[in-house]
């Protein structure tokens, strides 16, 4: 069932830090044309809270904006298809489990955007992009290792389809069971290469001065 269909319209969805704002219906469009802006900041109103998806978003087509807060992606959910310009704020499709057909018609995403994903390095896959125009860069802030193998310490993960990547800026270290994994990006746009690292405390995680964002996932 559908929540919001909008005819050529513009959508405006305000989330304040202490309301989130959940979606368990779908937000379709009749076109193109819709427009849905998602935490635009006003001179009377800052919006910097959470937005979360539940449903199946595909069928709206026209062109999604984040300008602040977090688009939360829950599990068995789908992304929009048509659009997203990712103007600030974090676009969150930690869920733990794989999403490997988040397909994109444009992405335009700016460096004050953070992303996080989920990845499972026992069969060396993440969270998938298909996009077929993208434009800009990203921060990958945060990493949400489910599993590890055990025979391998270095692997890759496709993060992006083939050339059709935003520039990845890596600010994050992940931790599975205080075990430290380190991604790097590659030669080839959207493919992250990682090598596992040293076993650490919970302290000295805690005062590593860089990169400053950690993810730390336990078992």
């Amino acid at each position: 069932s559908n929540a919001i269909h909008d005819y050529n319209g513009t959508i405006n969805l305000w989330a304040s830090s202490n309301a989130d704002i959940i979606f368990n219906d779908r937000i379709t469009s009749e076109n193109v044309s819709s427009k849905l802006n998602i935490n635009s900041s006003t001179t009377t109103l800052t919006a910097n809270g959470k937005i979360i998806l539940n449903e199946d978003m595909r069928s709206f087509i026209g062109e999604v904006y984040l300008y602040g807060g977090e688009l939360k992606l829950e599990t068995d959910a789908r992304f929009f298809s048509g659009t997203v310009n990712l103007s600030s704020g974090t676009l969150n499709i930690q869920n733990n489990s794989i999403d490997n057909n988040i397909v994109i018609d444009k992405l335009t995403s700016t460096n004050n955007v953070n992303l996080n994903i989920d990845v499972n390095l026992k069969n060396n896959s993440s969270d998938y992009f298909t996009i077929n125009t993208v434009n800009g860069s990203i921060n990958l802030t945060s990493i949400n290792i489910l599993d590890i193998s055990t025979d391998n310490n270095e692997g890759s993960i496709k993060l992006f389809n083939f050339n059709k990547a935003p520039t990845i800026n890596i600010l994050t270290t992940a931790y599975y069971n205080w075990t430290e994994y380190i991604f790097t990006n590659t030669t080839q746009a959207g493919v992250l290469n990682w090598t596992k690292g040293e076993t650490k405390t919970f302290k000295e995680i805690v005062n590593i001065n860089t990169p400053n964002k950690r993810s730390v996932s336990l078992t």
